[in-house]
């Protein structure tokens, strides 16, 4: 298996992976929300870096088989449902939420959805590579595009290697999962909402995103009433050594905002795990 192949696969097949048990030196939880297509293994290495004392958890979305399957719900809305549902023991006491792509609008409608019924709302927001949820959704023709057409489509943004457009009967089974995942996000439709957010946000965007354009992420802004932004030199997927880079952005963010939170639990000195 080439590493281009190993590439698609991780980004496309929905593997199920089970939270870990939470342990009881955790001082603070990091949720992490993949891209379209997904699959927790998207963060497989970020565990192995965050500091002493913070526990990472990729959520894992249901989906009805490893490869080739359909997600198990089909509204951005019911995903925040099973979310808050079944990870509501990470959303206790200090904790942040990360999401990347179609991840960064499901980690903002889960911390919504805390502060407006008046849950334990995060100590922090780190959203990446999306346009802001109040403007209307990008569409890359997910319900009109035959599978080469989609592919193709996903390939001009990076979501898979061009190398691949060749062999459809590799790439047609993952597909599935794909339009799935951005099918939820084009039917989305924003409501503003009646609590103020206040939760601490910073939007990572991509220079060579060819999707999300700059001014997509700036307006992120106005969706809250503390939002930060900054910019890497990367394209939609943070490919290359700019996923070290994404990486570390996310974690030091989220320690930062653990940091201002006023709990009365000043964060103690951390030390970065051995790699």
């Amino acid at each position: 298996m080439t590493d281009q192949t190993e590439a698609v696969l991780t980004r496309s097949t929905p593997t199920r992976v089970e939270p870990r048990e939470k342990h009881t030196s955790t001082q603070l939880n990091v949720l992490c929300f993949h891209y379209a297509g997904g699959a927790p293994t998207a963060f497989r290495t970020w565990r192995d870096q965050v500091p002493d004392g913070v526990e990472l958890t990729a959520v894992a979305l249901p989906s009805t088989r490893p490869v080739g399957g359909r997600r198990v719900h089909r509204t951005i809305e019911s995903v925040v449902d099973y979310v808050v549902e079944h990870y509501a023991d990470r959303m206790t006491g200090d904790y942040v939420l990360v999401g990347h792509s179609m991840g960064a609008l499901l980690a903002y409608l889960v911390a919504r959805r805390q502060v407006d019924q008046g849950l334990e709302p995060p100590a922090g927001l780190v959203v990446a590579a999306f346009s802001a949820p109040q403007l209307d959704p990008l569409s890359i023709g997910v319900d009109t595009l035959d599978d080469a057409a989609f592919a193709a489509a996903l390939a001009r943004f990076g979501g898979l290697p061009e190398a691949l457009l060749h062999r459809m009967e590799w790439l047609a089974p993952l597909l599935p999962t794909v339009r799935d995942d951005l099918r939820m996000c084009e039917r989305f439709r924003f409501v503003a909402a009646s609590t103020e957010f206040a939760v601490p946000t910073h939007v990572i965007g991509a220079t060579e995103d060819g999707l999300v354009a700059p001014d997509r992420v700036d307006a992120w802004r106005e969706i809250g009433t503390d939002v930060t932004l900054s910019f890497l030199e990367a394209d939609h997927f943070f490919s290359g050594g700019a996923a070290h880079t994404f990486r570390d952005t996310a974690i030091s963010k989220a320690i930062e905002f653990w940091g201002r939170r006023g709990t009365g639990r000043a964060p103690r000195i951390l030390h970065r795990k051995a790699s």
